[in-house]
């Protein structure tokens, strides 16, 4: 097939959704299909160093930017004028941007179309199930997703937040309802003819009669599994090692995993708990720590490589990650691929991702934070009190992992494409 690819974030060598953006259009182009991929410029440098690197005939990039005057050092004065703070600021303007450079993508598409004829117009970055794109303008098969931005946390887990936070939360919860209301949204849904979505939450958000459309599939990916005789190096040392990665966020949830650590080690007193990661939360989570009196039980590191992060990975036996609202958490996958059971709630992504054979998902339907903090201990108490079953999860979690390496989820996603838009 020939396949048009809107790809906001866009960059090799990249995380989060600028790595989603390459590997998606990569590996779209390594399974046959022929791919145009439309793209910032500022991804232009690295993107043609590594085609440089390694050539694809089936892989073509069209760069676009808006005209200077919508650039944010244009609007950022105006925007200030109304004495809004700079990061509200900036979000403002990168909603703005994405909006209307997602309506001159689609005159992009349309133009290309008459000499390309592409069978497929396919929406993978910035992918939300809340943000408006318009390749359904288009006379092209479109397809949205894999996104998410439906995920919300219970009310009955805000209790302990922040007036900040709670309001955080509020807005999150009125700009998701807002978006059902927006016609631009509706619209987009109506012309998808597959629309893929992160999590179940995600799917909810979207009206209706389209949900037979909606198909929920991860948006991210590995490279591959590492060898199986790394899970088995760790089972035997007498005591354990969980491992927290990631962003020091409120809605990350470690405050719920520190107290459920400090009743674990009150049994387990040689336990000990590495988080990996940097951010706002962080002196909150130390003081923390302080008070639970856990703080001798806990390794603090900041961000680390990832070659580092590989040899950190193989160092634990558990993986814990209660976070609220991931759409993805590629981690809980990466961690998976090293052998790690994962602890996870039943929200978002890493509930898609992760089953009772290569982990434990609490759920948190009904109950309160104090009976959320208890089942994360238990569920602590049962990956790692049994060497065997350890053994046994550490095998499944790698097994899991291998399910979603970036050239099986593309695979999967383009073979329904494919039958979909063949019917």
């Amino acid at each position: 097939m020939k396949v048009f690819l809107s790809a906001f974030s866009c960059q090799p060598g990249k995380g989060s959704e600028s790595g989603v953006g390459w590997h998606w259009a990569k590996n779209i182009s390594e399974i046959g299909h022929e791919v145009w991929v439309v793209t910032r410029c500022q991804n232009r440098a690295s993107i043609e160093a590594e085609m440089a690197r390694q050539p694809s005939t089936n892989l073509h990039f069209i760069y676009y930017d808006l005209p200077n005057k919508f650039h944010w050092g244009a609007w950022k004065k105006y925007i200030w004028r109304f004495n809004i703070a700079e990061n509200l600021s900036w979000a403002i303007w990168n909603h703005m941007y994405y909006f209307f450079w997602q309506r001159e993508i689609a005159r992009i598409a349309s133009d290309l179309h008459k000499t390309v004829r592409f069978d497929v117009a396919h929406h993978i970055t910035y992918a939300s199930a809340t943000r408006a794109v318009f390749l359904g303008s288009t006379d092209i098969p479109f397809v949205i997703g894999p996104g998410g931005g439906g995920e919300r946390a219970p009310f009955r887990l805000r209790t302990q937040l922040s007036r900040y936070q709670k309001l955080t939360e509020f807005i999150r919860d009125v700009s998701i309802f807002i978006s059902g209301l927006s016609p631009y949204v509706r619209g987009m849904y109506k012309k998808a003819k597959i629309i893929f979505v992160c999590t179940e939450q995600s799917k909810q958000i979207i009206a209706k009669k389209h949900r037979h459309k909606v198909h929920i599939k991860l948006q991210i990916g590995i490279e591959s599994v590492i060898d199986n005789k790394v899970t088995l190096k760790n089972s035997q040392r007498e005591y354990k090692k969980l491992l927290y990665v990631g962003r020091f966020i409120y809605w990350k949830g470690m405050s719920f995993g520190l107290k459920a650590f400090s009743m674990y080690i009150k049994t387990h007193p040689n336990t000990m708990l590495t988080i990996v990661g940097k951010g706002k939360e962080e002196r909150v989570w130390r003081k923390l720590a302080q008070e639970l009196e856990i703080e001798n039980n806990i390794q603090w590191i900041s961000w680390v490589d990832q070659e580092e992060l590989k040899n950190i990975y193989q160092d634990h036996d558990a993986f814990l990650f209660p976070s609220h609202h991931d759409s993805g958490g590629n981690v809980v996958i990466e961690a998976m691929a090293y052998g790690l059971p994962v602890i996870c709630l039943n929200l978002g992504g890493p509930a898609v991702a992760v089953t009772e054979k290569c982990g434990r998902i609490v759920d948190v339907k009904k109950k309160d934070i104090t009976d959320v903090e208890a089942d994360l201990c238990n569920a602590m108490e049962w990956i790692l009190s049994d060497n065997e079953r350890l053994q046994k999860l550490k095998k499944a979690a790698i097994m899991r992992a291998s399910s979603f390496t970036w050239n099986n989820i593309v695979r999967e996603a383009y073979s329904l494409i494919e039958k979909n838009i063949k019917n």
